[in-house]
C-alpha cells in the first residue's frame, strides 16, 4: 500500500531520500514538477540545479526555494507538497511481510 498525499497538513514533515515533493512554482507553473529525493539528498530545480533537501522540513524547504528564487522570479511563491512518503512506503511493505510471515508461522 503507498500513501499518496497532496496536501499540506504537516509542514514539520522531515523530508528524506525516496521521498516524492510537488515544487508548486505559483507565479510560474511551468516550472511546477513532481521531485524524487535522490539518494544523496538532492533534488534538481528548474533554473537552479541542484538542491539539498533531505532532512528539512516542508516549511524550510519552502522558505529556502523563495529566497532562491527571488533572483529569477518575480515575487516567487513557492509551496511544496508531500506526494509520496518512501518511510510510509517501507514502512507498509515491511508490515505486508511480518503479516505474511505470521500467517506462514501459524501453519507450521
Amino acid at each position: 500500500m503507498i500513501n499518496i498525499c497532496t496536501c499540506r497538513a504537516d509542514t514539520e514533515y522531515i523530508i528524506g531520500l525516496g521521498d516524492v515533493v510537488r515544487i508548486d512554482f505559483v507565479g510560474a507553473r511551468y516550472m511546477t514538477a513532481n521531485f524524487t529525493i535522490d539518494n544523496n539528498g538532492f533534488i534538481s530545480l528548474p533554473k537552479y540545479g541542484k538542491y539539498y533537501i533531505e532532512n528539512k522540513s516542508i516549511n524550510v524547504a519552502e522558505n529556502e526555494l523563495t529566497k532562491l528564487y527571488l533572483k529569477s522570479l518575480v515575487n516567487p511563491e513557492i509551496k511544496v507538497f508531500l506526494i509520496k512518503s518512501y518511510k510510509d512506503e517501507q514502512n507498509g511493505q515491511n508490515k505486508e511481510f511480518t503479516d505474511k510471515l505470521e500467517i506462514i508461522k501459524t501453519h507450521y
